[in-house]
């Protein structure tokens, strides 16, 4: 029991402290980290796909340890599994960090998607399927 009541803590203190940064910062890409690419949707897209790519491999690696694969895996499998498994989450951080700070929240006030819908259906810009949103 007091495995998940910490899990539970450790959640609700960090949305707690992502609360706080969206109400004392500003949404913008000023410090974004960009990984080298040339721009933030180059870095999101390269990122996203190796993480999916890693994702794909998670869910092989996991069926190769339990022998679903009818093939025996290797000692060095469950480390391999671990280490892109980590790889995996650290990556999504990048591309969470981007998603999140310019587009949740705007000095404390969020916007529910139904709000969002509802704003961006009465303005000229609805016809543009995928236009940035303009808060």
């Amino acid at each position: 029991m007091a495995i998940p009541l910490t899990a539970f803590a450790a959640g609700a203190v960090v949305a707690l402290l992502i609360g706080v940064f969206g109400k004392v910062h500003d949404p913008s890409l000023d410090g974004t980290t960009t990984l080298g690419f040339d721009t933030v949707i180059d870095m999101k897209v390269v990122v996203s796909t190796v993480i999916g790519v890693l994702a794909v491999l998670q869910v092989i690696g996991a069926l190769w340890i339990y022998g679903k694969l009818g093939i025996r895996a290797p000692s060095w499998q469950g480390r391999a599994h671990r280490i892109s498994g980590t790889i995996a989450l650290v990556l999504s951080v990048f591309v969470a960090t981007t998603a999140c700070g310019p587009w949740a929240w705007r000095a404390g006030r969020w916007r529910t998607a139904r709000r969002y819908r509802r704003e961006r259906s009465s303005t000229a810009s609805s016809a543009a399927p995928l236009s940035v949103p303009r808060w």
